[in-house]
């Protein structure tokens, strides 16, 4: 079951706001690196690791996933991946990290320990944000082109199943005390020249 709302403009998540402030604070005072003679790496998306440690940041155009020392804020580790990485979760036992390969339209598991990407599941058109059940069992990927979600079983790294939702999806939320999943789209249907177009959230019934 799923219904949407418009989404207002009316607040901010406040741990958002922390996140980027620990971004801004880890990769601040450098210019694009256009103007430095070096490739600028784009960081885009970034979770924290369960003990609070380490701050993982996916590098867009750069095709790493960075961990950045929370204590120090400094890199203490960059892996590569595949295919403009863009949404990031964390596993709750801290070892396996999933990263969106946007351009390869899949997911794929990165043992932060050894600094390899392992294992990749196939999902739909440039997925983008990640969100992961408590137990760390599944996986939601919001897929920005193809309009849906994947549920993807993180032990198996098999996709389960396709939600639709409005239109393209880029991040989600999981409130798990009423088993929805709350996902916010970029686009409400219709013209993008509508005066009043705005973007919409879909509430899912998990069950």
């Amino acid at each position: 079951m799923m219904r949407s709302s418009a989404w207002r403009r009316t607040g901010v998540c406040s741990a958002a706001i922390a996140m980027a402030s620990v971004l801004v604070a880890t990769l601040g005072g450098q210019t694009p690196a256009s103007s430095q003679g070096a490739t600028y790496l784009s960081p885009l998306c970034v979770a924290l690791s369960p003990d609070g440690s380490l701050l993982y940041v996916t590098e867009h155009t750069g095709a790493r996933l960075a961990a950045v020392d929370i204590h120090s804020g400094k890199v203490a580790k960059e892996i590569r991946v595949p295919g403009a990485p863009s949404g990031v979760a964390v596993a709750p036992d801290g070892k396996r990290v999933f990263v969106a390969c946007a351009e390869q339209n899949a997911v794929v598991a990165v043992d932060p320990a050894s600094g390899r990407a392992g294992q990749k599941v196939p999902v739909g058109a440039y997925p983008w944000g990640l969100t992961l059940s408590s137990d760390g069992r599944t996986l939601y990927v919001c897929n920005r082109f193809t309009h849906d979600v994947s549920v993807v079983d993180a032990a198996q790294m098999k996709e389960t199943a396709r939600i639709p939702v409005v239109r393209e999806p880029k991040f989600a939320t999981l409130c798990e005390a009423n088993n929805t999943l709350i996902v916010g789209n970029s686009l409400a249907l219709g013209s993008n020249h509508e005066p009043g177009l705005a973007a919409d959230i879909t509430f899912v019934d998990l069950a």
